[in-house]
Order: C-alpha cells, then sequence, then structure tokens
C-alpha cells in the first residue's frame, strides 16, 4: 500500500474521525476527480507539490476554487524559490503519483500549509495519497486531522479570477 495513504488512514481510525473514500477511474487534475464525485463540488481541493531550490518538500492545499499564492507560501516557510515538483519528484520525494498528492501524511521532513479556508468547508474532498480515491472529510474532522499531523495553517490562497 503507498505509505502517505497507509499513514493517513491509520491517523483517521486511531482519532475516529468519520470519513468515506470513494474509488474512481485514475484522475490527473482537481477537476477530472471531481467529475468521479456526485453532488456538489463544494469543498474540493487541490493539493499541490512543491520543491524549493535549497531542496525544501511543501505540500500546500487550497481550495479547488482558488489559486495557489506562492508569494504568500514562501513567506509561511521562508522559501527561496518554490515551484511545482514534477512527475519523477512527486514518486521520488513525496512517495506519491500525479493526480495523488494528499495534504498530509507524509514522514517527516515534508512540510504541509493548509490554507484556512479549506478548514471552514462544511464538506472536504482531497486525493488519499492516490489518483484513484477521493476522501470524502467534514471540514471540523480535517481541522482534526491536519493538527493531528502537524500541518501549518495559514492563508494560502487567492480566489481565481
Amino acid at each position: 500500500m503507498n505509505p502517505v495513504l497507509n499513514r493517513l488512514l491509520h491517523a483517521l481510525v486511531s482519532l475516529s474521525c468519520d470519513f468515506r473514500v470513494r474509488f474512481h477511474d485514475t484522475a490527473l487534475t482537481t477537476e477530472q476527480a471531481a467529475g468521479f464525485v456526485a453532488g456538489d463540488p463544494t469543498g474540493n481541493t487541490k493539493c499541490l507539490a512543491l520543491r524549493d531550490k535549497d531542496g525544501a518538500r511543501v505540500v500546500a492545499t487550497v481550495c479547488g476554487t482558488s489559486r495557489l499564492d506562492l508569494e504568500a507560501v514562501r513567506a509561511a516557510h521562508h522559501l527561496r524559490r518554490p515551484r511545482m515538483a514534477s512527475a519523477a519528484e512527486l514518486n521520488s520525494a513525496f512517495g506519491v503519483e500525479k493526480g495523488g498528492v494528499a495534504p498530509v501524511g507524509y514522514p517527516e521532513g515534508v512540510v504541509a500549509l493548509v490554507d484556512k479556508a479549506v478548514l471552514e468547508q462544511e464538506r472536504v474532498l482531497i486525493s488519499p495519497g492516490i489518483n484513484h480515491a477521493t476522501l470524502e472529510i467534514s471540514g471540523k474532522e480535517f481541522a482534526r486531522l491536519t493538527e493531528h499531523f502537524g500541518a501549518t495553517v495559514t492563508t494560502i490562497s487567492r480566489i481565481e479570477g
């Protein structure tokens, strides 16, 4: 099993979180994943893996209707030149596949940043570390999960448009 998925599921069970996993065809983008989950798309998230010039690994999670603000990420984690991780780096540096970036559950050394607007959602949809499943959890339960993994909750998004 994928180690990120394993850590995530173990934490969800140990915290007694109420969650649901929906398996679907492979999805490489947030939009594709949303198409597989019936109902209101509210709560979709974008989880983006970033690498810094100095080798830092960061996963940033924002609402699906927002854009990641790289300047805010830079300031929140004192990065010099963050960039999107390549598909090869997703596997080697983060342990996930393209389309399967989870917001938390990584080994030590990967910093998790979560936009505070995500925690305000009634329902949160995230990738659990694989690109053929979506995890559904309440914003309240997701807040517990992010705290468990020591994620930093801050403002790292801007509204698209």
